[in-house]
C-alpha cells in the first residue's frame, strides 16, 4: 500500500490487489466496503476529519487507486463521512521510460519521452512494476490524444 498526502484537502492511496482482498471486482458494494476499511485504517495517519469525496479506480490485476478530496470540514470531533464513487470502466496504463521493459507487449504508445501500455496486456506485473508507474484518469486523455503507436 502506498499513501500520499497531496495537501490538507487531498490524499491518494494505492492498495494492491493482495492488500485490498476483493473477491469480485464487479461488486460495487464489496469495493466500497474494502475502501471504507482501508481508509479507516489510515484515517488517523492522514488526519481525516470531515466530508470526503472518494474516487476509486479499479483494476483486478493491479488493485485500487483511491483519491480523496475533502469537500467540507465538520465541527464535530473526529467524524469522517465518505461518498465513494467507483469507476469500473477506466483504463489503467503502465508508464515507463525504458522501452525494453515492455517491448513485447502489444499496443505500446509513446508520449512526452515515456512509453505506455495497458496494464491488462502485461502478463507478469511483478517483472516490470519497479521500472515505472501506473497512470489513469484525466492524464490518460492527454496522453491518448497526443501519443503515437510504437
Amino acid at each position: 500500500m502506498r499513501i500520499e498526502v497531496i495537501s490538507d484537502e487531498e490524499f491518494f492511496i494505492f492498495a494492491n490487489s493482495l492488500y485490498a482482498k476483493i473477491n469480485n471486482y464487479d461488486d460495487k458494494d464489496e469495493i466500497v466496503q474494502a475502501v471504507r476499511e482501508i481508509i479507516s485504517k489510515v484515517r488517523v495517519r492522514l488526519k481525516l476529519r470531515g466530508f470526503y469525496k472518494i474516487k476509486v479506480f479499479i483494476n483486478s490485476k493491479v488493485g485500487l487507486f483511491i483519491e480523496g478530496i475533502r469537500l467540507e470540514s465538520l465541527d464535530r470531533g473526529n467524524v469522517v463521512d465518505l461518498r465513494v464513487v467507483v469507476y469500473f470502466d477506466e483504463d489503467i496504463y503502465f508508464k515507463t521510460d525504458d522501452y525494453f521493459i515492455i517491448k513485447d507487449i502489444p499496443g505500446i504508445r509513446y508520449y512526452d519521452g515515456s512509453y505506455y501500455c495497458l496494464v491488462n496486456n502485461i502478463l507478469d506485473l511483478n517483472k516490470v512494476i519497479e521500472y515505472g508507474e501506473f497512470v489513469y484518469g484525466n492524464y490518460l486523455f492527454e496522453m491518448l490524444e497526443n501519443s503515437v503507436s510504437v
